[in-house]
């Protein structure tokens, strides 16, 4: 059966990419418009800030990753 599925999730309590995520894609379902532009805009933000990071972190999981294959091959 093809059902539809709702994720609830405390936005206040989220991490930033959730967060992110949610405001860039999702859709108000209940509560107040303004409230919610408010929170896509923080999101963003706090996305914006943390990207950054978010970009370091990748590029030393492959660098690492990319190192362990190198060690597995000899």
């Amino acid at each position: 059966a093809n059902e539809d599925k709702i994720d609830l999730t405390d936005l206040n309590n989220a991490n930033i990419l959730l967060r992110y995520e949610i405001t860039k894609n999702g859709v108000l379902l209940f509560g107040d418009p303004q409230d919610y532009e408010e929170l896509k805009a923080f999101s963003f933000r706090d996305y914006v800030d943390a990207k950054p990071l978010f970009d370091l972190e990748d590029k030393i999981i492959k660098k690492r990753l990319s190192f362990i294959k190198e060690s597995l091959a000899v």
